[in-house]
């Protein structure tokens, strides 16, 4: 039911939204690719971190990141991000240094943090803290800037965290496989005895 609700909570803050009246759904065609493409990577990762054997939380993080090295380096390539990097990098000040580690260091226990609780909840939980998130930034965007929704849209947006409050996790389903039982344990339904 809580699920519903934040359905219903997003189509409501959407159609108060004043870009849809002014561009149409042409205003949410980043959404509606993102809402796909969420939808796949969060069935996936948990396929990943359920099915694949990786000694720990650090596997997924890597695989994660290696597969998304190619995509990152075509597209810094066509945008024109590699004209002139050496001497970026060589008049790279120490504080520039400074932030530029802290930033990999910040991302990748984003990454290790996002995995092991991707590991913990099922995927449908984990999407849906995501989301919640999402909203608490659009709620903090009504607080420091001017350009934000219509009040019926931060209400659709508070209904949206509260439903995400109640949300309660189906219990997950048991690993275990069945053992094969011993004559022992078998109860036949009919009591007959072949032996002679």
């Amino acid at each position: 039911m809580a699920l519903l609700v934040v359905a219903c909570g997003a189509v409501f803050y959407c159609v108060t939204d004043s870009e849809l009246a002014l561009r149409g759904i042409e205003a949410y065609y980043w959404v509606i690719l993102y809402f796909f493409l969420i939808t796949f990577e969060m069935t996936y990762g948990k396929k990943l971190t359920s099915s694949v054997k990786m000694d720990s939380v650090w596997g997924p993080v890597l695989y994660c990141n290696i597969l998304a090295l190619v995509p990152m380096f075509a597209l810094g390539y066509a945008s024109g991000e590699f004209e002139d990097v050496s001497i970026s990098i060589a008049e790279m000040p120490a504080n520039g240094w400074a932030i530029l580690l802290f930033s990999c260091f910040a991302g990748t226990m984003i990454g290790y943090t996002g995995w092991l609780c991707r590991g913990m909840v099922s995927a449908t939980t984990y999407t849906l803290v995501g989301v919640v998130n999402k909203f608490i930034t659009v709620l903090l965007n009504v607080i420091m800037w001017d350009k934000h929704s219509t009040p019926s849209g931060i209400l659709a947006v508070c209904v949206c965290l509260l439903a995400g409050m109640f949300y309660q996790q189906a219990p997950m389903r048991s690993q275990e496989k069945p053992t094969s039982k011993t004559n022992e344990d078998h109860i036949p339904l009919l009591k007959t005895d072949f032996k002679k």
